[in-house]
């Protein structure tokens, strides 16, 4: 078994600096906390708040306590820099102290039916050219009696909230103003960017007509526009609906119960905001819940209970396209950790949690790969406390205008911003996958891996020559312009292990003139002693007898090196230390 010693460490990023004049857009980090969980104050140690953390790599995942719920209707807000804002369960808000916010209670307020359990019940959007202040979309059910019965009746409303007020904690200061009652969908409450790069298209679809409301979110609030009907008639009592990430995508599932699931997908105008080029799959037999797109905007993913699904958008047959990447293994953490709503993350992956109360999280590592080269790991995320069928409902704020188009009207440019995130390869030694996750449409990429190579690649993987501290580097450009960002990648040689391994003590750490080696009594001789500097050049080498190795280093800079004791090609073991001027 191989055990591998990996540090990450951010260096330093240049984004920013540009080739051309150009300033480029924000790249907002309103999704990079998301929360879960059930309240902390329930007696069973079960139980409280998950946080997941994506401003590291990778993503941080702790145990908080808080009294929030969330039961599937979910809102997290962060402001630009990835700093928690608000949040809320479809019930009330809540600032990021964990306090009611002020005026925060009785979103919804005919407290008649479970608000939290609308699937995509409730959307955040940043108002357009106000950092301060966000709309709340979010949807209610209330029954109204009948001669005969209660019938349900469905608004969507919207709520303000202005991160000004308090000290930073917010105040609701407008709440529950209906957009529209009718007989709304059950949830799936979703948006995406106008072509102009700045304001919002929200999508609001009814319970079992094939009817669109639709608003566009504006420097001056929210504009209505005339319903659309494009499709064919469903009962639908569940099920997710996303915009690809560049926006020319809309997919709805819709779940009307065991006897299957429709899902639809339409082409979607960013500039009018209508859809087109309508399409049903029809899957007969199990109800599917989840639907997410991959960055690239290509893969959709459909899950079920038993199942994860992928389907090419750029297929000429949707349904013809279905390819398994994924069958429920029967794994439980207390409850069953099946496949229910899935959401895209910042860090490029997504993730899909279970429909009963799990600890865990599945994850699709690679969803811009298809088939199975998009590596579904089931149960693979452990999380501190139970979840109950939760992720947050985001879309995509890192979108840019259509530029050159008719509605491309405020000068705004895709300047493509650098990023990326970075892991070791398990299998491969010295290796590593890199994934970009840049935006504004980068149409190049060129990688530095900091060692004389480089790629092209958008997603490429590379084995460093020997373990030391590598600068990688990626520069994206287009048209517009280009952007680099850097990060520094830290390896110390992986060990391996078999039986009766030989250890070696190599002192002093700081040392000065001389490395002092000593192997443990059942180390044999001849072994090799090797020294690296920090961009993994071999700067010493000593064959061992096992007895006052000494290995000379006056002639090295001070600094941090690595150092391995080997066996022919084996690697026994390895470390670092760090030399110091006298």
């Amino acid at each position: 078994m191989n055990r591998f010693y990996i540090l990450f460490a951010p260096l330093f990023s240049l984004s920013g600096v540009l080739l051309t004049a150009q300033t480029p857009l924000a790249a907002p980090k309103h999704d990079y906390i998301w929360l879960m969980g059930y309240s902390s104050y329930s007696g069973n140690e079960w139980y409280g708040g998950t946080r997941i953390d994506f401003n590291t790599i990778p993503p941080t995942i702790t145990r908080e306590d808080r009294y929030m719920d969330f039961g599937i209707t979910n809102a997290v807000v962060c402001n630009e820099s990835g700093e928690l804002l608000f949040y809320s369960n479809g019930i009330y808000l809540s600032s990021y102290a964990n306090d009611t916010m002020d005026n925060g209670l009785k979103l919804n307020p005919d407290n008649s039916a479970p608000q939290n359990r609308l699937y995509q019940g409730i959307l955040a959007l940043p108002l357009p050219g106000n950092d301060d202040l966000f709309y709340l979309i979010h949807e209610m059910r209330t029954f109204a009696p009948t001669p005969y019965s209660y019938d349900q009746i469905y608004y969507c409303l919207y709520t303000i909230v202005d991160m000004s007020q308090n000290g930073g904690l917010g105040k609701v200061i407008e709440k529950n103003r209906v957009l529209v009652k009718d007989t709304l969908c059950y949830g799936k409450l979703t948006a995406t960017r106008h072509a102009n790069g700045r304001d919002w298209w929200i999508l609001v679809p009814k319970f079992d007509q094939p009817v669109f409301f639709r608003y566009l979110l504006t420097p001056s609030g929210i504009d209505t526009f005339p319903p659309q009907t494009l499709g064919e008639d469903f009962i639908s009592n569940g099920g997710q609906a996303v915009f690809s990430p560049d926006g020319s995508k809309y997919v709805r599932m819709n779940c009307p119960g065991i006897i299957g699931s429709y899902l639809d997908v339409y082409d979607f105008d960013r500039c009018t905001g209508l859809l087109s080029n309508y399409s049903r799959v029809f899957q007969l037999g199990v109800a599917s819940t989840g639907v997410a797109i991959s960055p690239n905007s290509r893969y959709l993913y459909l899950t079920n209970t038993t199942s994860v699904f992928q389907y090419d958008l750029e297929a000429s047959a949707l349904e013809s396209s279905e390819t398994l990447v994924a069958e429920y293994d029967g794994f439980q953490s207390p409850l069953p950790t099946n496949f229910f709503k899935a959401q895209l993350a910042p860090d490029g992956k997504i993730y899909i949690c279970s429909n009963s109360s799990t600890d865990k999280l599945h994850v699709i590592e690679e969803p811009d790969l298809p088939g199975d080269s998009c590596r579904v790991r089931q149960h693979a995320i452990n999380l501190p406390t139970l979840n109950l069928g939760t992720v947050p409902n985001h879309p995509n704020y890192r979108l840019g205008p259509l530029d050159g188009t008719a509605c491309d009207t405020l000068g705004l440019d895709n300047v493509p911003v650098a990023h990326f995130v970075y892991e070791a390869d398990s299998l491969v030694l010295n290796t590593f996958r890199f994934r970009d996750l840049s935006y504004y449409e980068p149409a190049t990429w060129v990688w530095d891996f900091g060692d004389g190579t480089g790629s092209t690649q958008r997603h490429p993987v590379h084995t460093y020559p020997a373990p030391g501290a590598w600068q990688v580097c990626l520069s994206v450009s287009n048209a517009k312009g280009s952007d680099t960002h850097c990060r520094m990648v830290e390896i110390t040689v992986p060990v391996r292990e078999p039986a009766n391994i030989p250890k070696a003590q190599v002192m002093p750490s700081p040392f000065h003139d001389r490395l002092q080696v000593t192997l443990w009594p059942e180390a044999k001789s001849g072994l090799h002693f090797r020294l690296y500097d920090p961009a993994g050049r071999q700067v010493a080498e000593r064959t061992l007898s096992g007895e006052n190795d000494e290995v000379a280093t006056a002639g090295l800079p001070p600094g941090m090196y690595f150092w391995t004791v080997s066996d022919g090609d084996v690697v026994l073991d390895s470390g670092r230390c760090v030399k110091v001027e006298r």
